[in-house]
């Protein structure tokens, strides 16, 4: 391991240093946040590929912790890698739920939907003519998680230790904090079971819907959810055809994003473009449940009374 960590960091190093993102000194914190320096830093990540791409995809929707400079930029990293051979999605999805194709699915469309870091989709009909979708792990990407996240981090180290104003960032929490989050999206029965939680909590909220994910059908490194026809919200043809008035959806999505912070606990923590889809019935669908915050009762107890001085403009409350 540690060998393949150093060989790695050798690899990157050396495409860093010919971006420029290192091998100049950054004395100050608007050198660290300049332009050229978050272009050096998209450059290294996508041109190094594997989990550093993941890892950059994530960062850029951190504008919480990170300045538009760098997420602004780092939002322009490829959404995708090249899929996978369709006889390896086979043999992953056969040899984790330990049955042949044709004994679970009527069809499986052998060109993939979607390819990410961390696995491919592909559309597929159940026995009983349910519509899905099937997520599929890589097989090398828990490996590539501990080296990639292993470089993360020491790089994250070693530029603290050069850099005030990286420090002042928190570079290395921000770099913990990517690799623990996706270490945890690479076990699906995670996700199957965040999803099962926030179904329940929001069976009931208006305009707003939560696919699927079928438990008995998913395992560490194979997920099946319901098929959703829809667009990312982000498509502006996509949201003016769906019928639906953009104050209406945009009042669904807070409501919703509200109460389950307020009254449920447990709330879809990576809420970008991607995973809040819009149907042409103008339909807003969650998906995506890798990544799912879950607030203790004592901190949500807090949160309400704090919504209760707000709304009655009495911070005695």
């Amino acid at each position: 391991a540690r060998i393949a960590v150093t060989g790695r960091l050798t690899q990157i190093a050396r495409i860093a240093r010919r971006n420029g993102l290192i091998g100049r000194r950054l004395a100050s914190r608007a050198e660290l946040l300049s332009p050229e320096t978050a272009r050096a830093l998209r450059l290294t990540l996508e041109e190094s590929g594997g989990m550093l791409v993941k890892f950059g995809q994530i960062a850029s929707t951190r504008d919480d912790l990170l300045p538009p400079v760098i997420t602004d930029e780092l939002a322009q990293l490829r959404s995708s890698v090249p899929g996978l051979p369709f006889p390896v999605v086979r043999q992953v999805i056969e040899t984790e739920l330990g049955a042949s194709l044709d004994t679970i699915f009527e069809s499986v469309d052998e060109e993939p939907l979607a390819a990410a870091s961390i696995g491919v989709t592909h559309r597929a009909v159940l026995k009983d003519g349910r519509r899905v979708i099937v997520k599929v792990q890589r097989p090398d990407v828990q490996d590539s998680v501990a080296i990639d996240g292993r470089v993360l981090v020491g790089g994250a180290r070693s530029l603290e230790r050069q850099s005030a104003a990286a420090r002042r960032v928190g570079v290395v929490g921000l770099a913990c904090e990517l690799v623990s989050g996706i270490t945890e999206e690479l076990d699906f029965t995670r996700e199957a079971a965040n999803n099962a939680a926030m179904r329940r909590a929001r069976a009931g909220d208006d305009g707003v819907r939560i696919p699927e994910i079928y438990a008995d059908l998913t395992t560490r490194r194979v997920l099946i959810m319901d098929e959703v026809k829809g667009a990312s919200v982000s498509d502006q043809r996509a949201v003016d055809e769906c019928g639906a008035p953009r104050v209406d959806l945009a009042r669904a999505l807070l409501d919703s994003f509200l109460s389950q912070i307020l009254v449920d606990g447990v709330y879809h923590a990576d809420p970008h473009p991607g995973n809040v889809l819009v149907d042409r019935g103008g339909t807003l669908w969650f998906i995506d449940f890798g990544a799912v915050g879950w607030i203790d009762p004592v901190t949500l107890e807090g949160l309400q009374q704090m919504a209760l001085g707000f709304t009655l403009s009495d911070p005695s409350v």
